[in-house]
């Protein structure tokens, strides 16, 4: 141990005597430290920190699926929960959980918060306990059961200012009067969000609750019994809901449990983006260390009479490694601790870059586990860099170093050689980043050059829910949509507005079954699947979509008892191929369910429903008016700056009803922008690790070909001397700097192909071997190192001869 402190002492002393080589080691590590120890923060928040419920590890969502599809993208029948929990032995507790907004009145303002209708087991299943009060009975569940209500502690604070006395009393949700029972705290991700919650029994729509054909808002939550997996459970599941079909035919044909950790739930739409990233910053770590292997070779250049003169004192070879390690040790924990204050920093930028669809990203932060992730890449970054130098430092000449303090003397062949690898192997790691970012870019680039089916310029959206228990039939709620559209149509700066369900991006659509006349009736595992979107008068109108054939929705069709329909493209190739679709009937649903059939009047083209880089669905709009929804969608088109509108616009509804909540203003632009926001975040991110990278394989090159020329001063003089001209010896010096950032381009453009798998499925628009992308990326690339041993270059150039010798 003694040994080891006198290593680190001397490597102190001997490091504290070339400040210029300290700072820039330290601002290599850190740079590759840094970025690691952020995007590491990352991903341990989000896909290795386990949850904060009790037995997070065992807890399971239960969806549904039709066919042979491993998805899960439905929600699951609440008859079929029931039964599932009765029968099935895998489990431990059952809970069911449907997401949905309310309007709270009765205090200062109205305001929109976030409902969960939740089973009675589900507080138990996440552990919350209340700070107040009680949670859920088993009676509560009973749709009869009067109606109580539990609060988060942030909705409590915020509205009630943590009033006490609040237990017991009647708030107002939806004009309706629920009993404070108790306060939860905040939970965690993913339901940090929920505000208040109310028994499941008591949804708005008990009928539809009820239905086994509903196979689309529950979330079944479960607790796997110790020792039981995720596959026994699952076969399990498959078998009850294989007597389910038999028992139940017209609606659970086809339809089979799908079982997924929630954690995996959670984080699977970003797990492959952030493994991703994780490569590349391991990649800009590489990049680092073998940067500073090169510096490390340099430097041990110009102290080879210093260990020439330790190994004839008796220094053992051994001990010289030890020294040269502890060097490299002491750099990397220096660049660490400036890596991990740079990581503090970029951490809060991501934090705050707005960025969504991150599940858990909030909670990236350094925690004792990052600092330890810290600790070891750089431990293992000196072992890295520092490994080779210290052999090759440590192998010298003892007659050939001591003479003339070791002037005149060349690396051998061998460490030359290294050096080259080393370089080539930045290149190339640089390249496969380069040419990562570009196709990322090309990719956003793409996305934004959709055509996203309509005109999203200058529209303002914002969200109104009015309430089920005020506008209790569809002729009050007609009014007041009615009365609220004609105002907003009359606010200065307002060109056209209407109002919808949902909107197109926002992957919200209300999604159904159903049939056409004409058509034999598929089985009902194959029953074709549609959006069904509700629309207000002069929705196409205002969104700039196009017509195609037939006509709009006019202000009678949303009073009229004959049912009507609009239908886009994509149905109309999948379903009506080769028939005129005007004048065709759908129908919504099951064939036995008592739904009314509908008469196409027109076709539009086809716009995005769900993500702009997904196909368009088939897709059928809907007369509002002929069964109003309580809650809708503004959408308006301005004269100018769209999000100017926003006071106005919630200044007119409350005029209507001070009670109705109006929320989420934002524009069309803002709604596209946010669906390919993890696209862009991911493409920032490689553009920065990209450019760290380009400028050390820059700072590389510069560095080894600078240090090989003042190496060989004295054979450039006598090559001088002898008569080569300048242009021999710039194109000597040049070529041999670019020969192994030549290969190392050719090996990164083969690694990239190898490697296109991995980014593929993050692309859109763009081949993962896009040639345009690769040539690009080349080009930067060979400037950039061009650029880089050029000065050198012709700093050769201009050695003079008589000087060079003299050194000799």
């Amino acid at each position: 141990m003694a040994a080891l402190f006198r290593d680190f002492r001397y490597a102190v002393r001997t490091l504290s005597k070339t400040p210029g080589f300290v700072v820039v080691v330290l601002l290599t590590l850190a740079l590759g430290t840094g970025v690691n120890t952020a995007i590491f923060s990352v991903i341990d928040a989000v896909l290795l920190r386990p949850l904060s419920f009790p037995q997070a590890d065992r807890i399971v969502q239960i969806n549904e699926r039709t066919g042979k599809s491993a998805s899960g993208g439905m929600g699951q029948a609440y008859p079929n929960f029931i039964d599932l929990r009765e029968r099935a032995k895998s489990y431990e507790t059952f809970a069911g959980l449907i997401v949905d907004t309310a309007t709270l009145t009765g205090t200062d303002s109205a305001a929109r918060v976030q409902l969960r209708m939740v089973s009675s087991t589900f507080f138990d299943l996440v552990g919350a306990r209340p700070l107040i009060g009680r949670t859920f009975a088993a009676s509560d569940d009973r749709v009869e059961a009067p109606p109580v209500v539990v609060l988060s502690e942030g909705l409590w604070a915020r509205k009630f200012g943590r009033d006490s006395n609040l237990v017991g009393k009647p708030i107002i949700l939806d004009g309706k009067a629920y009993t404070v029972s108790g306060i939860v705290p905040q939970l965690g991700e993913p339901y940090h969000t929920a505000e208040a919650f109310v028994p499941l029994g008591l949804s708005g729509d008990s009928k539809m609750l009820l239905s086994r054909g509903n196979h689309t808002n529950l979330r079944t939550l479960a607790l796997l019994r110790p020792g039981i997996t995720r596959d026994q459970a699952e076969r399990e599941a498959a078998a009850i809901y294989a007597d389910l079909e038999k028992q139940y035919p017209n609606s659970n044909s086809g339809v089979g449990p799908v079982i997924i950790p929630l954690l995996e739930r959670m984080v699977r739409p970003v797990r492959q983006g952030l493994l991703v990233l994780a490569g590349a910053v391991g990649f800009v770590l590489l990049i680092a260390c073998v940067n500073v292997a090169n510096l490390l070779l340099a430097r041990s250049a110009t102290r080879r009479r210093e260990i020439s003169v330790r190994t004839a004192l008796g220094a053992s070879r051994a001990a010289l490694i030890r020294q040269c390690l502890a060097e490299s040790l002491l750099l990397s924990l220096g660049g660490a601790v400036v890596g991990v204050l740079a990581a503090v920093w970029a951490l809060d930028a991501v934090r705050g870059s707005g960025i969504q669809g991150i599940a858990r990203l909030s909670g990236a932060k350094l925690n004792p586990e990052v600092l330890a992730f810290a600790l070891g890449i750089s431990i293992l970054s000196a072992l890295l860099f520092g490994l080779f130098p210290a052999l090759a430092s440590t192998r010298t000449d003892l007659v050939d170093s001591l003479r003339s303090g070791g002037r005149g003397s060349t690396d051998s062949h061998a460490r030359n050689r290294f050096r080259s690898a080393l370089l080539t192997a930045e290149v190339a790691l640089g390249m496969v980043l380069l040419i990562g970012a570009g196709l990322m870019l090309r990719t956003v680039q793409q996305l934004g050059r959709v055509d996203p089916g309509f005109a999203p310029e200058r529209l303002f959206t914002s969200n109104v829910e009015v309430s089920r228990e005020k506008y209790k039939n569809a002729a009050q709620t007609n009014d007041f949509w009615d009365r609220a559209l004609e105002k907003v149509r009359a606010l200065p700066g307002v060109q056209a507005a209407s109002a919808t369900l949902s909107l197109p991006v926002d992957g919200s659509n209300w999604n159904s079954i159903f049939e056409a006349t004409g058509f034999p009736t598929p089985e009902r595992s194959k029953m074709p699947s549609s959006a069904f979107t509700p629309v207000a008068t002069q929705y196409f109108e205002t969104l700039g979509m196009h017509l195609k054939r037939g006509r709009w929705f006019n202000d009678a069709d949303h009073r009229r008892k004959d049912m009507v329909a609009v239908v886009n493209e994509s149905l109309v190739r999948r379903i009506f191929a080769g028939r005129d679709p005007i004048g065709q009937k759908i129908k919504q649903g099951w064939p036995e369910d008592k739904s009314p059939w509908r008469e196409v009047i027109g076709v539009v083209a086809d716009v995005k429903t769900d993500e702009l880089n997904e196909d368009p669905r088939m897709q059928i709009f809907l007369p509002n008016g002929q069964d109003p929804a309580s809650g809708l969608t503004l959408v308006m088109r301005a004269k100018g700056d769209p999000l100017s509108l926003a006071p106005a616009v919630e200044a007119a509804i409350r005029g209507i009803d001070s009670d109705v909540a109006v929320y989420q203003p934002r524009t069309m632009q803002q709604v596209m922008s946010s669906s390919y926001a993890t696209q862009r975040f991911a493409t920032t991110l490689l553009q920065v690790f990209a450019g760290i990278a380009l400028l050390l394989a820059a700072v590389g090159i510069y560095g080894v070909t600078s240090y090989t020329v003042a190496q060989r001063t004295p054979e450039i003089g006598v090559r001088v001397a002898l008569g080569a001209s300048r242009a021999n010896v710039f194109g000597m010096v040049w070529s041999r700097a670019m020969t192994p950032s030549m290969i190392g381009l050719a090996l990164g453009a083969a690694s990239a192909i190898a490697l296109s798998s991995v980014l593929e499925t993050m692309l859109y628009g763009v081949k993962a071997t896009d040639v345009t992308t690769f040539a690009i990326v080349g080009v930067i690339f060979a400037i950039t190192t061009t650029l880089a041993a050029l000065i050198p270059a012709w700093r050769a150039m201009r050695v003079d001869p008589i000087e060079a010798l003299r050194t000799e």
